[in-house]
């Protein structure tokens, strides 16, 4: 009798005992093939590596043969790295600390690549196991150096407080751009407690790197954008909006406030709305005194407006603004100062607050008011309205002159005024 398939009962008994022959000499098979690769089935649960690159002692640009020592670092995500394979030899590797962030860790090993031509040949090593002590299992990825090699890195070094650090890294962005280069920064930083900034690790080694310093604090240098071809640390205040806006875009969305601060903000300005009875025109002003009033400050030419400096400011928005129910929120290092100086039906002066808060509602505002140093002017910059600036910071004829690019610093469509 035929069965569905046309094969006769007979038939098919006969050649059931040759299929599981064959299945038997291919479960042998594939047992031979995994034990040569180390891998453990047990453990097969691989997942890909999340980020790679090679950096030589010599800092080799892209697409160039390499020679001496290289160190590789794989940077992988919820799983440790086994093992780094050299044109079929192990290497030795180096366990970082893993961070917080997905458990991810960075592995180092350095290769000798004297003998290698033009492409290095390397075999990351790493498995993920829903087992908490996994055996170990191994899976094998190719690369090439123009593969792995694919961008140089570049970073800043920090100092001053939140306005001067916002500098470095919006400028940081900017020259990262402009050279083709992945930026990053190290966590720690007064930024990371006040913006949703992305380009953080701690993984990667700046040991051996390159670092090109600004020679003036507040003046553009064109040389920032063709860098030399090697992993680069910055060195310097970058207080230029040149050097950061056609990147302009990205860096409003790396200083995007944490959602807490957020929310003070807004709720900050509904109270506001609902005081003065309806829409309003906010001008945010920044008035810095507090060290700049130290001896020191004013010797080296840390100017600090008087009170004449923002009735003409206020006078001059009011002119330019003339339909508009303008409110003038003032934050200020001295209320004391504000409060019998600035005082007026369409002042409000903010009370002590972090400098996290107070950037974001002088942000929030529609226009702006500003005095000297880079606070103020970020939270111009980030409002992106009217602004009115001290024209007399630094003091003209200053030490703090000698380093300041007024057309470097202040937008051109900034509007100066002086006491």
């Amino acid at each position: 009798m035929l069965t569905p398939l046309g094969l006769t009962k007979s038939f098919k008994w006969r050649l059931f005992p040759a299929l599981i022959a064959v299945g038997l000499i291919g479960l042998y098979s594939f047992y031979v093939i995994t034990s040569s690769l180390d891998v453990d089935m047990t453990a097969w649960y691989l997942r890909s590596v999340y980020n790679a690159s090679i950096v030589t002692s010599n800092d080799a640009p892209r697409n160039t043969n390499l020679n001496g020592n290289v160190s590789l670092n794989v940077f992988v995500t919820n799983t440790p790295v086994l093992k780094i394979i050299k044109n079929n030899d192990t290497v030795p590797v180096s366990h970082a600390t893993p961070t917080t962030d997905n458990n991810a860790e960075t592995v180092t090993t350095t290769l000798n690549c004297s003998d290698v031509n033009s492409t290095l040949c390397v075999t990351a090593a790493w498995f993920d196991s829903h087992n908490p002590s996994p055996t170990t299992a191994t899976a094998h990825r190719v690369s090439t150096v123009d593969n792995v090699l694919q961008y140089l890195y570049i970073t800043t070094s920090f100092r001053g407080r939140l306005g001067n650090q916002m500098c470095m890294y919006a400028a940081l962005l900017g020259i990262a751009k402009a050279n083709d280069r992945r930026p990053f920064i190290r966590s720690g930083t007064l930024l990371d407690g006040n913006f949703a900034i992305t380009h953080v690790t701690n993984n990667i080694s700046t040991h051996g790197w390159t670092t090109v310093h600004q020679e003036n604090h507040a003046q553009f240098y064109p040389s920032f954008f063709n860098l030399p071809k090697r992993n680069i640390t910055l060195w310097g205040y970058f207080f230029s909006w040149k050097f950061l806006d056609h990147a302009k875009e990205e860096i409003r969305r790396e200083f995007t406030f944490h959602p807490g601060i957020q929310q003070r903000r807004d709720e900050f300005f509904r109270q506001l709305t609902k005081q003065r009875g309806g829409d309003v025109v906010s001008v945010g002003v920044h008035v810095r005194r507090g060290d700049f009033l130290a001896e020191r400050h004013q010797d080296a030419g840390f100017g600090v407006p008087q009170a004449s400096y923002y009735v003409k400011a206020f006078a001059t928005l009011r002119e330019l603004l003339p339909n508009g129910s303008l409110v003038f929120v003032v934050a200020s290092d001295d209320l004391g100062w504000c409060e019998s100086n600035l005082n007026a039906s369409d002042v409000v002066i903010l009370s002590q607050g972090s400098p996290g808060l107070h950037l974001a509602i002088l942000a929030g505002c529609d226009h702006s008011v500003i005095s000297g140093g880079t606070y103020g002017w970020w939270a111009a910059w980030l409002a992106n309205g009217t602004t009115v600036y001290y024209a007399d910071y630094p003091t003209p004829g200053s030490q703090l002159s000698r380093g300041f690019v007024n057309s470097d610093v202040y937008l051109p469509s900034w509007i100066p005024r002086n006491n």
